[in-house]
């Protein structure tokens, strides 16, 4: 099995290269402070279009407001970043 990951930010960058994890097989979730973005992502999964060439594609993660994390943080629900795994950790988003 692989590793579980979290992306905070699903927004355009982070949403995209999830998705593609999501679509490999990978065990990804979701964190973002815009409850809305969660809801949708929840409701009708996170789908992905490209300007070019790939067809779109709708997955399905799990996906979690920044405030929820603190409820399941008991469960150690993510694997440590490694050197392996630093570069996924991409997508940060910062509101005021």
């Amino acid at each position: 099995m692989g590793k579980k990951i979290a992306i905070v930010g699903a927004g355009a960058v982070g949403g995209y290269t999830g998705a593609h994890m999501v679509r490999a097989g990978e065990d990804v979730t979701f964190i973002d402070p815009w409850p809305e973005h969660i809801e949708e992502i929840n409701r009708s999964g996170l789908r992905i279009t490209h300007h070019q060439g790939e067809e779109p594609f709708t997955v399905r993660p799990r996906a979690l407001h920044l405030t929820e994390v603190q409820h399941v943080a008991k469960e150690a629900p993510f694997d440590p970043p490694t050197t392996s795994t630093l570069p996924l950790i991409i997508s940060v988003a910062v509101w005021p």
